[in-house]
Order: C-alpha cells, then sequence, then structure tokens
C-alpha cells in the first residue's frame, strides 16, 4: 500500500524534480553523499530558545 500525499506536496515534488532537470540538463552535476552526511554546516550554531519559560498548563 502507497501512502497518499497532500495536492500540495505532489505539487512541490513535481517542481523540484523539474528544476532537477533543468539544472542536469544544464551541465550541472549531482554528486553521491553517503548516508549520514549532514548538508548543514558544523559551524553554524543551532538554534536556541529566546527565553526558558515553559508552556502553560
Amino acid at each position: 500500500m502507497h501512502p497518499t500525499f497532500s495536492p500540495e506536496t505532489q505539487r512541490a515534488h513535481q517542481r523540484l524534480s523539474e528544476q532537477i532537470e533543468l539544472f542536469i540538463r544544464g551541465g550541472g552535476n549531482i554528486e553521491q553523499i553517503s548516508a549520514g552526511v549532514s548538508g548543514t554546516s558544523a559551524l553554524k550554531p543551532k538554534n536556541s530558545w529566546a527565553s526558558e519559560r515553559t508552556a502553560k498548563a
């Protein structure tokens, strides 16, 4: 059984596929990246909360 995706998700996937195709046709190259490798910079600080308040019950 396949999951059902919203129309917005389907449109976003289609748009991304089109952009990738244009990138490759324009001479772009997609490199293979090993599983578990992050695309984020280790030098960039992670987000932190502005205050340490807890949610009200």
